[in-house]
């Protein structure tokens, strides 16, 4: 997988690889601050397919410690700050997780308390507080079957079991998407997921493996009845989105004030998650007719990503 990325990031290491409002880092930039995070927990006598917590908001850094934890042979479980405290230990119980890199600022939460804690800074990626480390070599090859990523199930057959997920299921998934809708620089890709969910991956990394823009929003951009004219701001020209969140959308882009966003940028627009109504994609095609073409992808954690 962080081969992948390490090939577009030779190939244009000036062009931007992730933007959140002011805050953007080139391939380049964002390369030289996964090494330096992979090459941190190497140094800490990581061991492959180990557990690690990735805790934090949506921002650069947390893309970074991703790509981090992967470039060290890790498994990355990344705990967002909203969850319950109970959900929080209970997951890193079942994970078996001895490490983590917080993104998130401010004290070490009391439920991370016997975690060898790394913190990250949000905007560039980069450790907190500086250390030498030995960079580690990204472009390295993984092998396939080693475990990449943990996500829960939401829990509502029983009690939330965690999907462990493989590189070589990843990187394929990735290849195919690409490959198949033909994304490439010059895309601008969104990450609008839950980060407690595995789709966040696909968000994540299908911009990066392709020399694409990963977009962020900041929160502020998030609402129902902001959501939109974001994307069209940003020129999103790739979507991954949950059915009833469009839902809501639709409904907060008809209340927002200002002319009507167009979408005309968007070529792709990759339903997920939930079943898709047909109404849903004919009132998406009404509100944005420029918006070009919609794929219903479905799918859950039990698989990769669809």
């Amino acid at each position: 997988m962080t081969a992948l990325f390490a090939g577009q990031a030779v190939a244009n290491p000036g062009a931007t690889a992730v933007r959140q409002g002011e805050r953007a880092l080139t391939y380049g930039e964002l390369a030289a601050a996964v090494s330096r995070l992979g090459g941190a927990l190497v140094a800490r006598g990581i061991e492959p397919g180990e557990r690690v917590i990735l805790y934090g908001r949506r921002s650069p850094g947390l893309v970074a410690g991703l790509l981090g934890v992967m470039a060290a042979g890790g498994a990355v479980l990344v705990v967002e700050p909203e969850l319950p405290d109970e959900r929080k230990a209970r997951m890193i119980e079942i994970a078996g997780a001895r490490r983590m890199f917080r993104v998130e600022p401010g004290a070490v939460p009391a439920w991370a308390a016997d975690l060898d804690v790394v913190a990250i800074d949000p905007a560039s990626g980069e450790l907190l507080p500086a250390e030498e480390v030995s960079p580690v070599d990204l472009a390295a090859p993984r092998p396939g079957a080693d475990p990449a990523y943990v996500f829960f199930t939401s829990g509502t057959s029983g009690s939330p079991k965690g999907v462990v997920g493989c590189f070589a299921g990843l990187s394929q998934f990735l290849l195919w998407e690409r490959e198949e809708l033909g994304i490439g620089p010059g895309d601008r890709g969104s990450q609008l997921t839950r980060l407690s969910f595995d789709a966040m991956l696909r968000d994540t990394f299908l911009p990066l493996v392709s020399g694409a823009c990963l977009c962020l929003p900041r929160p502020e951009d998030e609402t129902p009845s902001r959501v939109v004219r974001w994307l069209d701001r940003e020129g999103i020209t790739v979507l991954h989105a949950v059915p009833s969140l469009v839902r809501l959308w639709l409904d907060g882009a008809r209340g927002g004030d200002g002319p009507p966003s167009e979408l005309a940028a968007l070529r792709w627009t990759l339903f997920t998650g939930e079943p898709l109504p047909g109404s849903l994609v004919r009132d998406w095609r009404r509100a944005f007719p420029r918006s070009g073409r919609q794929v219903n992808f479905y799918g859950p954690t039990e698989t990769t990503l669809i």
